[in-house]
């Protein structure tokens, strides 16, 4: 398998597949460096038993790997944003529950002076 930018500001690179044996089908594995979201060439070289090589590419976008941590603050920013409003509701209904608490204890101790 080879891989190559579509602009050519780098040159072709070739990586080796090898074979995944953790599945009954037949697969094959390789890991090609990326270093940008950028359009890149893939070739892949297939050479059966009877010797005849055949290629075949393709243009793809490559995609940056797994969750960079400014996509995990865009993803977690609606639930950090409800958290905040959960725990200022909270702290709401305990001062009313406070509240409510002092008013009823006010008139037993003015019960209690007189």
């Amino acid at each position: 398998m080879w891989i190559e930018p579509v602009d050519g500001r780098l040159p072709r690179e070739t990586y080796l597949a090898e074979r995944d044996r953790s599945t009954r089908q037949v697969q094959y594995l390789a890991q090609p460096v990326f270093d940008r979201q950028d359009m890149f060439r893939v070739g892949v070289v297939i050479t059966p038993a009877s010797g005849q090589t055949m290629e075949m590419v393709a243009e793809v976008e490559a995609t940056p790997d797994g969750l960079q941590p400014w996509y995990m603050a865009v993803y977690a920013f609606p639930f950090l944003l409800l958290i905040v409003f959960w725990i200022v509701a909270m702290r709401r209904r305990w001062r009313i529950a406070q509240d409510a608490a002092n008013q009823q204890a006010r008139p037993e101790e003015m019960h209690a002076e007189t």
